[in-house]
């Protein structure tokens, strides 16, 4: 249900020219919040939380900027700014939640705390109270004057409960460190709670996966498990280690297209099994239902490429392959592999193996689902501008025809990025 609060609102351009200025009214919906001034024939104007770019808070008063380049500035709210403040918040996080695909899972419990954010260098990104929702794949913290963010099990590098101080601090793969805090009496169920839901995500995938490879023993999967969360991509070398047979049973099923062989093989060719990259997601493994994820990362060339599919028993489904650069502007392509790879797994894991917002054209994604998440995720942003082309798997030869036409523009360090290449199709 909308919520209305009386203030005075200004828009101007970046460059602070004024262009509205009224005593009126701020409006708050699902979707977005309107600013109209004071009268019925004034209807202003509607600003869809999507569309909001960058937001700052200070000293009773709420400045946020556009993608179309407007910037706004909402002050004089008196008294229930405060108030203002919370619920502008609230709304807009249950937009972001949706929005930004942040609910993993099932909902498990919901706890008030305290959070604090940092990046990899020890820097503090924000803090403060929140909601903090734990779900069967992650934990959403909803902070109470910010932007909702997701702390997703998939990536989880190291998790740690401190009894002591009454604590549990998380680093994800991106190295970026979340500390939670301030459980109060709720720290014993709070701890119980998270563990039931991190319980609950590895035997889901454990369960479909001893379905499946049903001639490896349960120690075996395991291990597979900690590393293939939901369908993570890994290194072939890595899997080799847990177990070589394993390794080629995983080989065999994700290549047992042949079409897919014949496109993919002289990208093989070129990478060792340090250089390989798969994943698979059981979902029936009784049924032999699953998706799958192959990448080979070539950093002589300065490239990755990604191909995706699924198996359900006799019928596949084979995507066509993405290309990235592994470098925007200098540097040494090998040290970056391990990044360009966690981009692509994360896009892929928290969007539903979703192919459109790796790289389809922002015209394209104006009007999709997928909208805010090419705006303000920053690994998807990331990735998006390193994409180089994609190619048809499933049309061997013009694969081929156009592969040294791939090559040749990742290894373009220096210039713009160019757009999407469009493979030639003999058939037109």
């Amino acid at each position: 249900m909308p919520i209305s609060y009386s203030l005075r609102y200004q828009k101007s351009n970046l460059f602070h020219k004024i262009f509205i200025e009224k005593e009126g009214e701020a409006v708050l919906y699902d979707r977005g919040i309107r600013l109209k001034g004071k009268g019925a024939n004034d209807k202003g104007e509607l600003i869809n939380f999507s569309d909001i770019k960058e937001l700052s808070l200070r000293d009773e008063s709420l400045s946020f900027n556009t993608f179309t380049k407007d910037f706004y500035t909402l002050s004089h709210a008196g008294t229930i700014f405060e108030e203002f403040m919370h619920d502008f918040f609230r709304f807009r996080n249950e937009f972001i939640i949706g929005a930004l695909f942040l609910k993993q899972g099932d909902l498990i419990a919901s706890f008030d705390g305290a959070f604090e954010r940092t990046n990899p260098i020890g820097k503090i990104i924000n803090k403060g109270t929140a909601k903090i929702r734990i779900y069967s794949d992650g934990i959403v913290v909803v902070p109470e004057l910010n932007d909702a963010f997701l702390v997703p099990f998939a990536f989880l590098q190291m998790h740690d409960f401190d009894d002591d101080e009454y604590t549990f601090k998380t680093v994800l793969d991106s190295n970026i460190t979340v500390v939670f805090s301030k459980l109060e009496n709720d720290y014993e169920v709070f701890r119980e709670k998270v563990e039931t839901a991190m319980g609950l995500f590895y035997d889901k995938i454990l369960r479909e996966m001893r379905n499946y490879f049903t001639d490896f023993g349960p120690d075996l999967l395991v291990k597979l498990v900690k590393l293939m969360e939901n369908g993570k991509a890994i290194k072939l070398k890595d899997i080799k280690k847990i177990d070589k047979d394993l390794a080629q049973k995983i080989m065999d099923t994700i290549m047992q297209d042949e079409i897919l062989k014949q496109s993919l093989a002289p990208i093989m060719k070129e990478a060792d099994d340090e250089h390989t990259y798969v994943g698979m997601l059981i979902l029936n493994g009784k049924k032999d239902v699953l998706r799958f994820t192959i990448m080979f990362a070539l950093p002589d060339k300065n490239l990755v490429s990604c191909t995706t599919g699924s198996y359900d028993a006799d019928i596949k489904k084979i995507n066509d392959t993405l290309f990235f650069k592994i470098i925007m502007e200098r540097g040494n392509p090998e040290e970056k592999i391990e990044h360009k790879i966690l981009e692509i797994n994360q896009a892929l894991i928290l969007l539903n193996f979703a192919l459109d917002p790796m790289y389809k054209d922002k015209r394209e994604m104006r009007r999709s689902i997928y909208k805010m998440a090419t705006r303000k995720l920053p690994f998807l942003r990331i990735l998006r501008k390193s994409f180089v082309a994609s190619l048809p798997t499933i049309l061997p030869n013009i694969f081929l025809k156009n592969l040294d036409a791939v090559y040749q523009r990742a290894r373009i360090v220096s210039e713009a990025m160019p757009t999407a290449q469009r493979p030639e199709n003999d058939e037109e």
